[in-house]
């Protein structure tokens, strides 16, 4: 099912303009032998090569601003990244926030105050691969990552009972010689329709997916990945391209996303952030009992001071508000859960 779900991607990105995001990451993660790559050559092949259209890691030396140029390039077209684990957590979450956004950077011009005219905007499906997981590698980043992991649908795919290298062969190295056919005879078809016919499509997913996961905008980037490819797949079923089971599908990509909403567990822990603080601080922390000086701190600049008298524990404002902005941690959110727990 999640083989099948990378091709519906490649369908439903075209689509995705007629959601309400601009932009959602699907990984497929898992061991060598999966075929997470031939399931996303699939999907790229729809438009042209999908060796040419995917481009294979850090390896080929695309930093962080050219994976934004490389996104802006594909308008509407599935975007393809294989072996992404080789990218540094910082440019996979600067990714999956530009891709949301469905905008590049934001530049002045050199010779005047002014700023430069603003590129074409895009909106599409991006795939990825990797055998690491990119939501631990966001955490190695980030202490509360819960805006990137919003945007990404991890799905660890295992290999199918039955491949082995001769039927990989047979599958994938079709890709090499056939491909390129389907996406245009696909586009004719969504143009020739129209867009109140492709917006019906989309909707009627989107229903759907009201009423089986409900309306929690912890769900509004999945919504709309599902609401497209599946829109998507209905269209190309219906004018032949492939024959999927979508109800199958479905009920397994579904499935999947509400275990992942549910067992999302960010760095919320603050009074562990607290204590982490206070670890890393201990030798600038002045500590008082009985009105007197308990120990003295070794670090001329004291950050914190615990009277044990009182039970307190108070630290230099500018000090934590520093430890907060590094770990990318919201100083008025840690303010408000802290007093919320008293």
């Amino acid at each position: 099912e999640y083989h099948a779900f990378a091709l519906l991607c490649g369908f439903g990105s075209p689509l995705l303009r007629l959601t309400a995001m601009k932009g959602v990451v699907v990984g497929l993660v898992g061991d060598t032998g999966a075929a997470k790559s031939g399931a996303l050559y699939a999907a790229a092949s729809l438009f042209g090569d999908p060796y040419d259209l995917t481009l294979s890691g850090a390896k080929a030396g695309a930093t962080g601003n050219a994976l934004v140029q490389w996104y802006m390039g594909h308008k509407n077209i599935m975007m393809g990244l294989d072996e992404a684990s080789n990218y540094k957590p910082e440019e996979i979450s600067d990714l999956f926030y530009r891709m949301t956004q469905g905008k590049n950077k934001l530049r002045l011009q050199s010779s005047v105050n002014a700023v430069r005219e603003i590129e074409l905007s895009a909106s599409l499906i991006s795939v990825l691969t990797s055998n690491q997981s990119m939501i631990d590698k966001i955490v190695q980043f980030k202490s509360n990552p819960d805006g990137e992991l919003a945007r990404y649908l991890e799905l660890k795919i295992s290999k199918p009972p039955t491949m082995n290298n001769i039927e990989g062969k047979e599958i994938f190295d079709t890709f090499r010689r056939n491909y390129g056919l389907a996406g245009p005879v696909y586009i004719q078809h969504l143009l020739a329709r129209g867009g109140l016919y492709q917006a019906k499509m989309v909707d009627g997913w989107v229903q759907r997916f009201y009423k089986d996961v409900g309306t929690d905008t912890a769900y509004r980037f999945y919504e709309s990945l599902i609401s497209a490819a599946f829109g998507g797949g209905d269209i190309a079923n219906e004018i032949k391209l492939i024959d999927f089971d979508l109800e199958r599908i479905y009920r397994v990509v579904v499935a999947q996303i509400i275990a992942n909403v549910e067992s999302s567990v960010s760095n919320k822990d603050y009074e562990v952030v607290l204590g982490d603080f206070q670890n890393k601080n201990q030798g600038a922390t002045l500590v008082l009992k009985d009105g007197r000086v308990a120990r003295e701190p070794k670090s001329s600049n004291i950050v914190a001071r615990v009277v044990e008298d009182e039970g307190m524990y108070y630290v230099s404002r500018s000090a934590i508000r520093t430890y907060l902005a590094e770990l990318q941690i919201s100083e008025k959110e840690f303010v408000m859960t802290m007093e919320a727990k008293k």
